[in-house]
């Protein structure tokens, strides 16, 4: 799949997973996403664009935590 590649960093209440996906379309803020059908949901807290893309291999950080 190609896209914007994106760094999720996921927060499920003290525990943290950090996963890389390439989306198509980048979640707003307070928006809720999944990154797998069934699998938990996440509300963005935060979005970070990395304009300095030398020897990093994402375009977005996203920020979220888990509310199901």
């Amino acid at each position: 799949m190609s896209g914007t590649k994106v760094f999720f960093h996921l927060k499920d209440g003290k525990k943290s997973v950090n996963k890389s996906r390439s989306v198509k379309r980048l979640p707003k803020i307070g928006e809720q996403v999944s990154l797998s059908a069934g699998g938990p949901v996440y509300e963005v807290d935060q979005l970070l664009h990395n304009f300095f893309k030398d020897g990093c291999d994402y375009e977005v950080e996203v920020y979220a935590h888990k509310v199901s």
